[in-house]
């Protein structure tokens, strides 16, 4: 591993542990498709109420969110941010992403959007700390 990155080997397990989850919600996504007969390239109901909907709104939203935390590590990492304060944060971040998948699969919408503004608050933490460290 990289020099710069010894200090931040939680950092870099979640970076591979989001991709795993983001892999697990496709594959899981596609297994449902195919056990529900959903024909490919067709629309799927826009509703809560269905299960391939939540399926595949759990997946698209951890992408929309993996791109930033991505940036945000390497911009806290490059700015030489507090490698405990980087650490916790990311595993932050994956714990409360995995959460917020189960919780979409299951249905919870509140719980659902505690775990999503949860990830978002670690995400503002990573933002935070690396502007610390830069300015400092």
């Amino acid at each position: 591993m990289s020099e710069i990155l010894l200090s931040y080997p939680t950092a870099v397990l979640v970076l591979g542990m989001t991709a795993a989850l983001s892999l697990f919600q496709l594959l899981l996504f596609d297994a449902m498709a195919i056990k529900l007969k959903h024909p490919p390239g067709y629309p799927i109901e826009s509703s809560h109420k269905n299960l391939l909907f939540r399926l595949s709104r759990a997946h698209a939203n951890t992408n929309e969110t993996m791109g930033v935390m991505i940036l945000l590590f390497l911009f806290a990492v490059l700015s030489a941010a507090d490698p405990l304060w980087v650490n916790r944060l990311m595993l932050a971040y994956l714990v409360t992403r995995v959460l917020h998948m189960v919780c979409y699969y299951l249905a919870w919408s509140t719980a659902r959007a505690v775990m999503f503004s949860l990830s978002i608050v670690s995400l503002l933490g990573l933002l935070v700390v690396g502007m610390l460290a830069y300015f400092s």
